[in-house]
């Protein structure tokens, strides 16, 4: 896909910056998690309190190559291609459960299994997100009332397992790369 693992999780983090941006909370948050099973099977968790997505821009976002309404050298994300290639570079599949201010909970899926089993590119589904799912976005992005949390799953394509080296090798490079944005306060 053209990212290595740090890579498409900056590009992934971009994305939750250019949320924040447009938001303008006061108190921005992203947070990135990684959870990796026994079977090399995990998930990779971005969650941002920014603005969230309408139901117009995440089926726009889970679209391969979208129009994204961005000025070239004013905001990241330009081509409308990032959120796609940068997950499915880590991973078979990701789910996308956002609230923005002037909607309700929706929950988007994107799943390359789902492809091939039904042989078709009509594999992504847009849905309002259920009780269980508006539990989680509300666990991990908090009292906010609008975000986007990013769950990437089936990770066959990670460059190092071990989590406690991936994540130190991840934690470095997001310093480095954002080391003017990041603060110790709470």
């Amino acid at each position: 896909m053209g990212y290595d693992n740090r890579q498409a999780i900056e590009d992934l983090i971009d994305n939750s910056v250019d949320a924040l941006v447009r938001c303008k909370t006061k108190l921005p948050r992203i947070y990135v998690m990684t959870k990796f099973g026994a079977d090399g099977k995990g998930r990779i968790t971005i969650v941002d309190n920014g603005i969230g997505m309408t139901e117009e821009t995440l089926s726009e976002a889970l679209k391969l190559g979208s129009e994204t309404n961005k000025v070239r050298n004013g905001e990241l994300g330009f081509f409308g291609v990032g959120l796609n290639s940068a997950s499915i570079s880590l991973g078979r599949g990701f789910k996308v459960i956002t609230k923005h201010a002037d909607g309700d909970y929706l929950c988007g899926v994107f799943d390359l299994d789902i492809a091939i089993k039904e042989k078709s590119w009509k594999f992504v589904s847009i849905q309002k997100a259920t009780t269980s799912e508006i539990k989680h976005f509300k666990e991990l992005v908090g009292q906010r009332s609008t975000g986007t949390v990013l769950e990437i799953y089936k990770l066959d394509r990670l460059s190092n397992r071990n989590k406690t080296a991936f994540d130190s090798q991840l934690l470095k490079s997001i310093a480095k790369t954002y080391r003017y944005y990041i603060t110790g306060r709470n």
